[in-house]
């Protein structure tokens, strides 16, 4: 049961950062503004990667937390 809400919880963290890639949120990002000497569509896409990344992580972790609190036991 807790590994079909893994699969649910990673399936919904794929489709979520699909959408967020796609071209009409590329292109409301796409301008010319910089924030902090970095272009704005290069931050976009860096700090939408670095969430992806560290969502699958969590998700993916959780058993791998779990199993070892369960061997220390």
């Amino acid at each position: 049961m807790k590994e079909k809400l893994k699969e649910q919880k990673l399936l919904f963290i794929s489709v979520l950062f699909i959408m967020l890639f796609s071209f009409p949120f590329l292109k409301m990002i796409n301008s010319a503004s910089l924030i902090a000497g970095i272009p704005q569509f290069y931050l976009y896409i860096f700090i939408v990667w670095f969430i992806a990344i560290s969502l699958i992580w969590l998700v993916a972790d959780t058993k791998r937390k779990k199993t070892r609190q369960n061997k220390d036991e």
